[in-house]
């Protein structure tokens, strides 16, 4: 689970547009970035005019052994805390 007090704790645009909060971990490849549990963020306008936020996994946890993925640092437009 998350914990949203560690400073390794970013959301992340990517530049597919996708905005994902996972633990980001710097690798000693400088051009990698391991996501730990990593989960997709949407925002939704719901019929009352309000703006809600979703999460979801964003990989598939139900086949996978280790909720991580590395992903390439030239992949992240931005990253805020």
């Amino acid at each position: 689970m998350l914990d949203f007090e560690d400073p390794n704790i970013k959301i992340i645009r990517l530049t597919s547009g996708e905005d994902i909060i996972a633990d980001c971990i710097a690798t000693e490849d400088e051009e990698v970035v391991r996501l730990k549990e990593p989960m997709h963020i949407i925002f939704k306008r719901i019929a009352s005019g309000k703006t809600i936020m979703l999460m979801m996994p964003w990989l598939p946890v139900e086949i996978i052994e280790h909720n991580e993925a590395l992903i390439y640092d030239s992949d992240i437009l931005t990253s805020f805390q």
